[in-house]
């Protein structure tokens, strides 16, 4: 049962000067282990760095996150398995290798898995077949479109 607690979390930019920016201000939040969540806001509010934070991509200034009740300590190694197992992260840029075939990024994206080659090629072979993109597996990103 999988569930995020949030408590009285902050997060700055530039703290300490004179252009600090409080960007996320004394939240308290808390998700269910099952359902659909939906942040909005506009452009600049938030989102993005409040998932950055949850997800242990980013650092933040004091307040409490739980996974499943285990303390996320946002850049430290005792978090990473936290981080490694718990989340996943598509990107709004995707953070792909350009000179490396698709199959080569997907097997980077499964290598913190420490999954089998033949684990691996079965996973990235579905992937692909489900998106209709099989025939792609051996070319490099940079010669794809969008």
């Amino acid at each position: 049962m999988k569930k995020i607690v949030i408590e009285n979390l902050n997060k700055y930019y530039n703290k300490g000067t004179k252009n600090e920016i409080h960007v996320i201000n004394n939240t308290t939040l808390e998700f269910e282990s099952t359902g659909l969540v939906c942040l909005l806001g506009e452009s600049g509010s938030g989102k993005t760095t409040l998932l950055n934070v949850m997800s242990g991509i980013d650092k933040y200034a004091s307040g409490i996150i739980k996974v499943d009740g285990e303390v996320l300590k946002c850049n430290t190694v005792n978090s990473e398995p936290i981080k490694n197992n718990k989340f996943g992260y598509v990107f709004q840029n995707y953070y792909m290798l350009d000179n490396e075939t698709v199959y080569e990024n997907l097997r980077l994206a499964l290598a913190p898995y420490h999954l089998s080659e033949d684990e691996i090629k079965t996973r990235i072979n579905y992937v692909l077949d489900a998106v209709k993109m099989s025939k792609y597996i051996k070319r490099k990103l940079k010669n794809l479109s969008g």
